[in-house]
């Protein structure tokens, strides 16, 4: 595994700061769609601009976890089970506190516990936004597999098999979406788990063949604009795109469900291209910093975490006249929203390591005692 480059760390902590964006947007988008509200406008932005945030994760572990061996990669998952096992006694308190569907009473308490893993498993609900986290197992059960077939390709055979999974995960599905036709199914490939797939080999690729041309910040800025401006088109009543479509009359105002499936979902070609476009920039910095590792290190329990407290800083529409304006009650919302999951990560990171710690000592302890019983 390469040396952490401090670079892409600072991406790692940057995509998580848009994971938090996203959610915190999203409340706001699905409360009200007058388009031309200026609080809808900035909301969008914000949500537009944050959606590469997972394709960057798996870049991200594409990169680094190409030329592990299996032992490694299923090292990763148990870490990962690991830190789940840790939260799971706060998703139980949330979900009891919030709508009491999951029993609280102690002496059923295995019933209880039985409750809450069918609902993380069937990934609804309290336990929604965990799906991260389910599909990321998935991928490192077949990444030993992925890592025998990319080591297996050379180049060209390399590229032809990323323009595959590009084509079939994300340029058809994109292409149906703006049009508002469905000529040929591809929920299968747009699943999570194919999108996890592809963003691995596309990170694997750059590791195996690194460019050497210079990458900016700006292409994935003017590609995350185009989002946001495609965002607006296709949610506006009055959009000059209903006159740019081949379907006349095509309907143009979407409630928020379907606004999540235009330019929003994670497969969209352009968020991809943004997300590729921002590691290259990032991966390109040449800085060294133990601070940001240190933080970047945070960012997987911190992703595991940050539903919840979202969930617990959620202001109420109601009460947001307290804030002088949106822009400064959504900054609050995000900046807190990371903070407080990077502080509950650092805890429960504690947490794990000195139970780590402790169950050592009493293996060891145990295997002192049977040596010493053999003497």
């Amino acid at each position: 595994m390469p040396e952490r480059d401090t670079g892409i760390e600072l991406d790692r902590i940057l995509m998580f700061l848009m994971v938090c964006s996203i959610h915190s947007s999203s409340y706001y988008l699905s409360l009200s769609f007058d388009v031309y509200d200026p609080k809808w406008q900035l909301a969008n932005l914000i949500n537009s601009f944050s959606r590469i945030a997972v394709g960057s994760f798996v870049i991200i572990t594409g990169y680094f976890t190409c030329k592990s061996q299996a032992k490694k990669i299923y090292g990763q998952a148990k870490k990962l089970l690991a830190t789940l096992a840790a939260c799971a006694p706060l998703f139980y308190i949330e979900a009891i506190s919030a709508n009491k569907r999951i029993e609280s009473v102690p002496e059923r308490l295995l019933t209880a516990l039985w409750t809450m893993v069918k609902a993380f498993l069937k990934s609804n609900g309290d336990f929604y936004h965990i799906w991260y986290v389910q599909v990321l197992l998935m991928l490192f059960l077949v990444a030993p597999f992925l890592n025998m077939l990319i080591q297996a390709l050379d180049k060209a055979a390399f590229k032809r098999l990323i323009a595959v999974l590009l084509l079939f995960n994300s340029c058809i599905a994109t292409v149906q979406m703006m049009l508002g036709v469905n000529f040929i199914n591809t929920d299968w490939f747009s699943s999570n788990l194919s999108l996890f797939i592809t963003m691995y080999v596309i990170g694997a690729y750059m590791r195996i063949h690194p460019s050497e041309k210079a990458a900016g910040p700006l292409p994935p800025i003017l590609v995350l604009l185009f989002g946001t401006f495609i965002n607006f088109l296709y949610c506006s009543d009055k959009s000059p795109y209903i006159y740019l479509s081949p379907l006349r009359g095509f309907k143009v105002s979407y409630p928020f469900s379907s606004y999540v499936g235009i330019f929003a979902p994670y497969s969209n070609f352009f968020v991809i291209l943004a997300a590729v476009l921002a590691f290259r920039y990032f991966r390109s910095l040449k800085i060294k910093s133990r601070a940001i590792n240190r933080i970047a290190a945070l960012t997987p329990t911190a992703y595991v975490l940050h539903s919840l407290v979202i969930k617990a800083i959620n202001i109420h529409p109601d009460k947001q006249e307290r804030f002088r304006g949106f822009a400064p009650l959504m900054a609050a919302k995000i900046s807190l929203a990371f903070v407080i999951s990077l502080i509950c990560a650092a805890i429960v990171n504690f947490i794990i390591k000195g139970l780590g710690s402790g169950a050592r000592w009493l293996v060891r302890e145990r295997n002192v005692r049977v040596n010493t019983q053999e003497l």
